[in-house]
């Protein structure tokens, strides 16, 4: 009866033990082995912010450094972007003219093909302002004879520059998109989105001579020889503006737009607090409108997310995806994405390109949240410069024990149908299987501070009975061998016999 319980009281200490390190905190980090399919670092679905009710009928906004949509409203349906469609232009012009101080001369054209009630400044035909100053004037004040002379200038005819615009939409990713003249005026078949605008503003925003330009509240085109006048600009954007009732802290570059038929349309790109957000709103009746309603899109990406860097621990789920694979892998690209503030993890996948991806790119990692793809990065395999000063190339031996290895663990890998969920560029892609690690986020650290203090003093105080316990069996052990020797020492002597 003693023994059975010892042996009921051991396998419950045993179970106790086990349970306090499961329970740990700290077994939140583990790394497990391979097998499994995906990193979890499971998100609370129900903490996803609500977004805000606007007027506009389209809106979308984009967290550019992270590529996260954080909000969208009627965002593929087609719209008539306005004067929004100058960025587009602008970001032609500026990649094929090397020199933004060459000449461009105003033809018969530019300054009488533009409907009346479009924004002009009554140029005649022969007078001449930079490339420089046209973007300005285009950019600032929307001024749609210098879209007209800039298109004429670079590309011989405003058809042909359509095509170039429409032949940049479709490389930055648009799929609904379609211009047919350079300044945004009514035209049945210039139409766009509020999802591809956003595309095309961020790209927009890459290159550096349109940042300056599209950033500037304020330039000066001083009169000269072949002009009829100096012209003091200002940005028609009001929230860049300090002095206006629109103006917010943050935005740094816009656009405007209007016509009578695609009503007001704005452009609005903000930085704050390492975010950089790309605001897109279209077809909202009204100035004020249209600015209050970016004014709570800005409000929303600011107040309810946050960076969240996952390069390093990226980095380290793509370790253990090297197995099948002539070199080690790497993340390609930063792994910094935007998280609601409330939600304390997300969930990291691995998923296979096919061949149709770029030389050396093997797949891409997914950042996902309540099984909703939030992110990704491309996957590739490291170079040889690279791998020669960061890490020994594998060896075949060891490429052939790992592959054999993960094919054995990858017959017990399970996945959900949440967790198979894939961006639109890859959703036909197979998944590979991978090392299971969980990564807490600050949220989850500073929201459970209580529970996480008293799991530890939990899991302390079983370890501390448990060591007491075997302590205490191991010296009656200790205790009942020393007794059964003294009684066989006795008996031995009554007997006389000697037991050496």
């Amino acid at each position: 009866m003693r023994k059975n319980r010892r042996k009921h009281a051991g396998i419950w200490m045993a179970w106790l033990l086990v349970m306090a390190i499961v329970l740990s905190p700290g077994s939140a980090y583990a790394v497990g082995g391979a097998g499994v399919s995906e990193n979890d670092i499971r998100a609370e679905e129900e903490n996803w912010p609500d977004g805000p009710e606007i007027v506009g009928q389209s809106a979308f906004l984009l967290e550019a450094n992270s590529g996260m949509v954080l909000y969208t409203k009627n965002e593929n349906e087609t719209r008539y972007p306005a004067s929004i469609t100058k960025i587009v232009t602008s970001l032609v012009v500026l990649e094929h003219c090397d020199n933004l101080q060459e000449d461009v001369t105003f033809s018969h054209a530019a300054v009488t093909d533009i409907e009346d009630g479009g924004h002009h400044w009554d140029y005649k035909e022969g007078e001449i302002l930079t490339v420089e100053q046209c973007l300005y004037a285009f950019l600032l004040e929307s001024v749609n004879e210098c879209g007209y002379a800039l298109a004429e200038h670079v590309a011989g005819s405003v058809s042909a520059f359509a095509d170039m615009m429409n032949e940049k939409a479709a490389e930055v990713g648009c799929t609904n998109t379609h211009f047919n003249n350079p300044h945004g005026l009514n035209d049945e078949s210039h139409t766009t989105t509020a999802h591809d605008m956003g595309l095309l503003f961020w790209a927009a925003l890459q290159n550096e001579d349109f940042y300056r330009i599209d950033s500037a509240t304020s330039y000066t085109i001083p009169a000269a020889e072949g002009r009829t006048a100096g012209h003091q600009l200002t940005m028609h954007h009001k929230m860049m503006l300090s002095g206006s009732e629109y103006y917010y802290d943050g935005v740094k570059a816009g656009k405007t737009g209007y016509t009578s038929v695609a009503k007001n349309t704005l452009l609005t790109y903000a930085e704050r607090d390492g975010m950089q957000l790309v605001c897109v709103v279209m077809k909202s009746d009204g100035g004020g409108v249209i600015y209050n309603d970016t004014k709570k899109l800005l409000d929303y990406g600011f107040d309810n997310f946050r960076m969240k860097d996952l390069t390093a621990v990226s980095q380290n789920f793509c370790n253990g995806l090297n197995a099948g694979y002539p070199m080690p892998l790497i993340v390609d690209g930063s792994s910094a994405i935007v998280l609601p503030k409330d939600i304390s993890e997300v969930t990291m996948k691995f998923v296979a390109a096919d061949n149709s991806d770029a030389e050396g790119t093997v797949g891409r990692v997914q950042f996902c949240s309540g099984g909703t793809v939030l992110t990704s990065q491309p996957v590739r395999l490291m170079r040889a410069e690279e791998a020669s000063l960061t890490a020994p190339v594998v060896s075949e031996s060891e490429l052939a024990a790992s592959e054999a290895a993960s094919a054995s663990d990858s017959d017990s890998a399970v996945t959900s149908e949440s967790e198979t969920a894939a961006v639109s560029d890859s959703e036909s892609q197979p998944e590979t299987t991978a090392g299971r690690m969980t990564v807490t986020t600050d949220a989850k650290n500073s929201g459970h501070g209580i529970l996480f203090w008293i799991l530890i003093v939990l899991m302390v105080l079983l370890v501390l009975v448990a060591t007491y316990w075997f302590i205490i069996q191991a010296v009656k052990r200790h205790r009942r061998k020393m007794r059964r020797r003294r009684r066989q020492q006795r008996a031995r002597e009554r007997s006389g016999r000697d037991y050496r």
